[in-house]
């Protein structure tokens, strides 16, 4: 399974029959046709497949990592050259044209249309076995076209103006350079008119008026003509501070958030909250977050409602940050038809979209209880640890809750509506305007979710393989071991996801498939990335050099007993502190009700109120040795 076109006369297959695929109702249903007895109905859209079984057409499994420059450019030629044919009304004569113009037999066009058609992946072009545009986009990848421009821009937009043949072999040159596919010269000449053309009308009328009449609008980023055209994404560590989810302690730790918006809707297009600093993974998970189905996303965080965002974006337009610039993020991109573009440096307007919608989520969130407010002046004395009281899992279901529930249904000041209505008239248009259909949808979920793991390469022993000290083995390994590639010891990719360390997932060569790998001893408890090397740490700091995993586990279940016990008697004193401060109120209550009770009926004071408040003296020196564990704050009934 690859990609699912749901465009009309496509063909799908739902409970095992075969549908010639009608019209889409909504973001969720789609009317369907029985190929064989002609009979319509309407089923959810991410119930259907591409097909029953076409493992014959399926691109290798492999990873994408381990796939030499080369031959991942090669697929990428093969694209360029089918790309035009890869159409509902493609003929055979427009084949051999196609063929023709390459010097190709047709039969090797057919060949390579097949597969792609079938999965929808660059890597079904790979010898072993661009972008979507809309009218007027660029269809080349983003680096090629960050390359065009700025040679257009040295060597053409200026006094010498040189010739386009010069300009053309720069273009090459430097595209070769940073191993991106070469445009063809009409291509660049396209690009030259356009730019040409906006730098007369700056300079006769101005940039405001150039950038309006050229589509970039001055503080907005120059692009989303349609949905999914651009998505910006970018990180901020949120304004509140959260408890832990089974004492409900403060953690005294902000969480992180990555989040990316779709530029022409301003939907949201997918989330990931987590303690984690930015990094590939952060971004792989994001992405992943938008670019599928968000039913399971949603029952996963316990929310109702409808999250109809998901598909490949044309576009992901980002910041510099080093995180973007990993190899493995552009290839895992690439294999979807995703380009990457970054933000021009020291020119914010580019980034507008993305952090206004950082900034209203701000405002949200100071509604919160344990914020720390984005203006110091605006929190004051306010206790946000204090104050704290939601996890990091609530947070994440107060957040989803709110983009579907609130921000997607609210107007928009740049858009003139909400942010839903305008993505779903960007897909099924109206009675003026055509609109770009229902996106393709990823079929291989967990092929997606590895593509955008984090991964290291490593060697295969006999123990296996080790990641972070801890060692994994499996028989699939077995052939591997110590094996050799050019007279040193090969190396093999291993993805691995942080938040489970119990298994990696082992790219093997040969198969070309991925294979889950657990851990050599069983008996190991699952842990995260972070728990391993917290424990690491702890070891260093002991100023142990030498240690294996059975003294890592040691370490993290010592850490993780202590934090029980610490937790532990934090709620013991916690209780205590509640019950005295009840008992109290209720003790004081009760001696002024009986005070009043006694004015009332003698006119004077009681003649007990001494016994009264020597009964409340012996219970505060009852609980005055109660000691709070160490490094804890005793919070007072207010709090609780």
């Amino acid at each position: 399974m690859g990609i699912l076109g749901l465009r009309p006369g496509n063909i799908a297959y739902h409970d095992d029959v075969k549908y010639e695929i009608v019209q889409a109702v909504d973001m969720k249903d789609i009317v369907v046709k029985d190929v064989n007895t002609g009979k319509q109905k309407v089923v959810p859209i991410s119930q259907l497949r591409s097909s029953l079984d076409n493992t014959s057409l399926l691109p290798i499994k492999q990873s994408l990592k381990a796939i030499e420059e080369k031959n991942w450019d090669r697929a990428k030629k093969k694209l360029e050259i089918i790309r035009p044919l890869l159409k509902k009304t493609r003929t055979k004569r427009e084949v051999i044209e196609r063929a023709k113009e390459f010097k190709l037999h047709p039969t090797t066009l057919y060949k390579w249309i097949a597969p792609y058609e079938a999965t929808g992946l660059l890597s079904s072009l790979l010898d072993s076995f661009e972008l979507r545009g809309g009218p007027g986009k660029h269809r080349l990848d983003g680096t090629a076209d960050t390359i065009i421009d700025d040679v257009i821009k040295q060597m053409f937009l200026n006094e010498d103006r040189l010739s386009l043949k010069s300009i053309c072999s720069e273009i090459k040159k430097r595209c070769r350079n940073a191993k991106v596919s070469v445009p063809n010269r009409k291509t660049v000449a396209s690009r030259i008119d356009e730019l040409a053309k906006k730098k007369v009308i700056e300079k006769r009328y101005g940039k405001r008026v150039a950038d309006q009449q050229f589509g970039e609008r001055p503080g907005e980023f120059p692009d989303g003509k349609y949905p999914l055209d651009v998505i910006q994404i970018d990180h901020m560590k949120v304004n509140i501070i959260v408890v832990d989810d089974e004492w409900r302690l403060s953690l005294g730790e902000r969480p992180w958030l990555t989040i990316a918006i779709d530029v022409y809707s301003r939907v949201i297009y997918g989330f990931y909250l987590s303690f984690d600093h930015p990094s590939f993974f952060t971004v792989g998970q994001c992405l992943a977050n938008g670019i599928l189905h968000k039913e399971s996303f949603l029952r996963s965080v316990g929310v109702e409602g409808e999250w109809n965002v998901w598909g490949r974006p044309r576009i992901v337009h980002a910041d510099n940050a080093r995180e973007f610039r990993g190899e493995g993020i552009k290839r895992s991109l690439d294999e979807y038809q995703i380009g990457l573009v970054w933000r021009p440096v020291k020119k914010p307007r580019y980034g507008a979209h993305i952090e206004r919608l950082c900034g209203t989520l701000k405002r949200a969130i100071e509604e919160l209880p344990g914020t720390t407010f984005a203006n110091p002046k605006d929190k004051g004395d306010y206790d946000s640890e204090g104050k704290a009281a939601m996890t990091i899992s609530e947070l994440e279901q107060w957040m989803t809750t709110h983009i579907i529930g609130r921000y997607h249904n609210e107007p928009h000041s740049g858009i003139g509506r909400s942010p839903a209505c305008q993505y779903e008239f960007g897909i099924f248009g109206d009675e003026y305007n055509v609109g770009t259909g229902l996106p393709d949808m990823v079929e291989d979920e967990e092929r997606l979710r590895i593509n955008f793991l984090p991964f290291e390469e490593r060697t295969v022993q006999n123990y296996g393989i080790s990641i972070e000290g801890i060692h994994y083995y499996s028989d699939v390994l077995r052939d591997w071991i110590r094996a050799e590639e050019n007279g040193k010891a090969r190396r093999f990719f291993v993805h691995y996801d942080p938040r489970d360390m119990s298994k990696i997932y082992f790219y093997d060569p040969t198969l070309n498939e991925f294979f889950e790998i657990p851990y050599k001893h069983l008996y190991h408890p699952k842990v995260t990335l972070w728990e391993i090397r917290e424990a690491k740490r702890q070891l260093k700091k002991k100023e142990i050099e030498e240690y294996d995993e059975d003294m890592i586990f040691n370490v993290i279940e010592k850490l993780n007993a202590i934090k029980t016990k610490a937790q532990e008697k934090t709620k013991e004193v916690r209780k205590k502190n509640t019950v005295k401060k009840f008992h109290q109120k209720k003790m004081k209550d009760a001696a002024a009700n009986k005070s009043k009770q006694t004015l009332t009926d003698n006119g004077s004071a009681p003649k007990d109120t001494r016994a009264e408040q020597d009964k409340i003296s012996s219970i505060d020196a009852l609980f005055a040795n109660v000691k709070p564990f160490a490094g804890t704050k005793t919070l007072s009934l207010k709090d609780e």
